[in-house]
């Protein structure tokens, strides 16, 4: 999931749930379903950059879970 065409200025909030796509969100193909006893790995990055234009994703934090 991101911010599609806002992306640059990360509107996201915190707080987000999988499958729940927040205001502005954009999540091409949707979430998949989680299956339980599978661990996962969750990731989130911060772009820095123009948008549209040249920038980075910087990772901003991480975890692990068990369904």
């Amino acid at each position: 999931m991101y911010s599609g065409s806002q992306a640059a200025e990360n509107l996201l909030p915190s707080g987000i749930r999988y499958g729940q796509l927040p205001p502005g969100g954009v999540a091409p193909g949707g979430a998949s379903p989680l299956v339980h006893g599978v661990p996962y790995h969750a990731v989130v990055y911060r772009w820095i950059g123009a948008a549209g234009g040249p920038g980075s994703l910087f990772e901003r934090g991480s975890g692990g879970f068990l369904p």
